[in-house]
């Protein structure tokens, strides 16, 4: 969310069909030149804010993925996000409804996040297909359709702000993760306290060389100590050989 909780930042991912684009050979990996862009509309169809950029997007098995987000008032939104060749003008365009929350006095989680890599030391450039993802020198390497490889490793991540405050303004919130499937807990992190906000719960990296083939439910359970209340935060992604 932004500093005055005004707006609230919504980014996600597209993936599109790399045919009939120009590829172009940097550093032995296959790129793409495309245009991502975005545009939120509110419910009466009046457009509220619209950008463009220029992404740098990596080819793999004909396919490239880009990060697309902007802040967003809470309320209802209807998301264009377009991805163009700029060299032919030709793309296509998938929408969203999107309703963002307000924050008041209550605990307002985000949704989990299950990630590919968390990298430090990041520049931001314009032209990253991840550019959405970075905040500051830390990089958020999210995952297309939540899909990764037995070898690989996942982080969870959320935010949370909002928590009730004690009399002397104190926050107290308590709760971790934990990895199920099928309802059965598989793996579980130690509880930690969080007495300061914002705040970032994480988890990882979680070696995934263990589980079978399948999908599963990263979940995180708060509890807020101050108002006495419980919240469950659940994303599911899947693992393949």
């Amino acid at each position: 969310r932004s500093q005055d909780g005004a707006s609230v930042f919504v980014a996600g991912l597209i993936q599109g069909d790399a045919t009939g684009l120009t590829l172009a050979d940097v550093a032995g990996k296959k790129v793409a030149k495309i245009v991502v862009s975005v545009h939120s509309t509110d419910k009466e169809g009046r457009v509220l804010k619209s950008q463009d950029r220029e992404v740098s997007a990596e080819v793999e098995d004909n396919k490239f993925v880009s990060a697309f987000g902007m802040p967003l008032r809470p309320g209802e939104h209807t998301m264009k996000i377009g991805a163009i060749d700029p060299k032919s003008n030709k793309g296509a365009v998938a929408q969203l409804a999107i309703k963002t929350q307000e924050y008041g006095a209550e605990l307002t989680v985000s949704p989990v996040m299950v990630l590919a890599d968390i990298q430090e030391s990041a520049v931001q450039m314009k032209d990253d297909p991840y550019f959405e993802f970075i905040f500051g020198a830390t990089k958020f390497l999210p995952r297309y359709g939540n899909v990764f490889k037995k070898g690989e490793a996942v982080t969870l991540l959320c935010a949370i702000y909002g928590a009730a405050k004690d009399e002397a303004g104190k926050i107290s919130v308590v709760g971790g993760f934990q990895i199920l499937k099928d309802g059965k807990t598989l793996a579980k992190a130690p509880d930690q306290t969080y007495d300061v906000e914002p705040a970032t719960p994480s988890a990882g990296p979680v070696p995934l060389g263990g589980y079978a083939p399948g999908k599963y439910v990263a979940q995180l359970r708060l509890r807020d100590n101050v108002a006495k209340k419980d919240y469950v935060k659940e994303t599911e992604f899947e693992i393949i050989p």
